[in-house]
Order: C-alpha cells, then sequence, then structure tokens
C-alpha cells in the first residue's frame, strides 16, 4: 500500500515539473528599437537579457521612413553577422553586408539598404559564431539618415519613390538634356563688341570715341596740352584748341578760340559756337588734318 502512494505521489510531482527533449531550444531573443530618421539609436544587450542559446537575435526596427538604413552589431567574443533582413509585408530586403574586426578586436558586422516609402518596419536577423555569456554584451547601432528634401517632395506630391528610376532612364535624360544645351548655345555667334561710333584720324594717329566719353562734362577736348583728351604735339594746335561733344545726340565740335582756328571745307568755324559734324568730314586744326568717321550702326 505504501509502495502504491509514493508512486501516486511521484507521479504528480513530475507532471508538474516542465518536460524538455533532446532537440527543443528556447526561443530566439527579440528586442524592439524605434528609430528617427537623421538621429541614430544604440543598444546594449546583455547576455542574460539576450539568452542566445540558439545563437539568434532578432531585432524588431521600427518607425523606418524613405532612405538609407543602417545597422550594426558589435561584440568583443562573439562574431555577430547580418544575416537576413526583411520587411514589414514579409519580403526580404537587399543588403550590402560587411564583417571584420578593427583594431580593438571587435568584432563587427554592418549592414546598409535603401528603404522605399511603402516599408514602415522591418525585422534584422543577427546571428553569432558562438553563445553569448551572462557577462558579455551585444552593441546594436541603427541609424536612418533622413532623405534628400527633393525626394520627399517628390514623394508627397507624386507618391513615386525616385530610387526606382532605372539608371538608363537617368543616363539617357542627363545625355538628352546635354544635347539640347548644345543645341540652343553650340551655335550662337561669339560676341564681338561693336566698334566705338566715332573714329578721328589723322596724320598723328587715330582714335575711337564712344558716346560715353562725348557725354562727359566738358565734352572731349583735343589739343596739344597734356590735359586733353587727345594731345597732339604740333606747333599750329593751341594748348586747347577744339572739343567734340554730342547735342541732341548728335555730334558737334567747338572751336575753342585759338590762335590759328579750325576750318571745315575751306571755312572757318566761328569760336565758340557749336557745329553739327557730319560723317566723313575733314576739320582743319593749324597744319593738322583730321577726318571724322561715324558709325551709324554702333
Amino acid at each position: 500500500m505504501i509502495r502504491y502512494l509514493s508512486t501516486i505521489i511521484c507521479c504528480a510531482i513530475a507532471a508538474l515539473l516542465p518536460t524538455t527533449t533532446a532537440n527543443e531550444s528556447p526561443a530566439a531573443a527579440e528586442v524592439d528599437v524605434t528609430i528617427t530618421p537623421g538621429q541614430t539609436q544604440q543598444l546594449a544587450i546583455s547576455g542574460d537579457e539576450a539568452a542566445l542559446s540558439d545563437k539568434v537575435l532578432w531585432l524588431e526596427i521600427k518607425g523606418t521612413q524613405t532612405g538609407e538604413l543602417q545597422i550594426a552589431a558589435l561584440s568583443g567574443t562573439c562574431t555577430p553577422t547580418i544575416a537576413t533582413l526583411w520587411a514589414d509585408d514579409g519580403t526580404r530586403l537587399p543588403m550590402q553586408v560587411q564583417n571584420g574586426t578593427n583594431n580593438s578586436q571587435t568584432h563587427y558586422s554592418i549592414a546598409t539598404t535603401v528603404l522605399n516609402d511603402k516599408v514602415h518596419s522591418c525585422r534584422a536577423e543577427i546571428t553569432f559564431g558562438n553563445l553569448l555569456t551572462a557577462e558579455e554584451e551585444i552593441r546594436v547601432i541603427v541609424e536612418q539618415l533622413s532623405p534628400p528634401w527633393w525626394k520627399s517632395l517628390l514623394n508627397k506630391v507624386t507618391n513615386f519613390n525616385p530610387d526606382d528610376i532605372p539608371l538608363s532612364y537617368i543616363i539617357g535624360s542627363a545625355a538628352g538634356l546635354l544635347l539640347l544645351i548644345f543645341a540652343f548655345f553650340g551655335h550662337r555667334k561669339p560676341y564681338t563688341p561693336k566698334p566705338p561710333p566715332y573714329t578721328l584720324t589723322c596724320d598723328f594717329g587715330t582714335v575711337r570715341i564712344t558716346a560715353k566719353e562725348l557725354s562727359r562734362d566738358g565734352g572731349y577736348i583735343i589739343g596739344r596740352s597734356a590735359n586733353c583728351n587727345w594731345q597732339i604735339f604740333e606747333n599750329t594746335i593751341s594748348r586747347q584748341h577744339g572739343r567734340l561733344s554730342l547735342v541732341d545726340g548728335k555730334l558737334h565740335y567747338t572751336d575753342l578760340g585759338g590762335a590759328n582756328g579750325t576750318y571745315r571745307s575751306n571755312k572757318e568755324l566761328p569760336a565758340h559756337s557749336p557745329v553739327e559734324i557730319q560723317n566723313g568730314d575733314v576739320l582743319e586744326l593749324g597744319r593738322v588734318s583730321i577726318k571724322v568717321t561715324i558709325n551709324r550702326e554702333a
């Protein structure tokens, strides 16, 4: 009787204890993190918290937006590897992974992917080469770069992701734009400045005068003095012999009362009285003949 009673008690105790089999292992650890574009989130996960008996850590990343997402896992003893990255709709995301060891003998795994506006969260599977003890920890860094302003604006206006544009389309559009620019600017005539509208020629040289010079206070002075606009070294020319100016947009000459005067077509011009000058006129200042050329198109 006592033997049967003890058997019943042992069975009841065994029923209350948890049962495991040789093929069973605890579930993989899961960690949640919510990110903000443009900011970096860092996590330090201890061995007790992770309970990585099966060498897998699932990282749930929430709050993702359009742009580049970068995940880094670092450990001093374990060898982390970011194995896969899944979108919230169950599709596997393409990524570039770089694994290695830095100068401080820290093992790292860095994964980079580009998300579109349809992905609002994702799960990263991080595996390890050996078990993580309670004294160790894993550092996880998550960062999402803010998308360029023009991408965000384009997404809001057209609900179109610029990252979906084929590279061949971008290259073709750029080539077409270059052709249009060349067609517009390539056949334009080179700029050649127009010559000044007034030209004076004599045995002492040639000067070209602009309308701006003639419109200055005092006009354009011809004479023997160094203060004149056109200095001519000749004894029959006075220190300030004559002045050219514009009157109502027309060229005029004024004799300044020198000893030898000024002649045109063998007729002496009155002193201190502006006289209109025509194209081809020849002014006689003493023994110096000055031919006046007016370019009407300048």
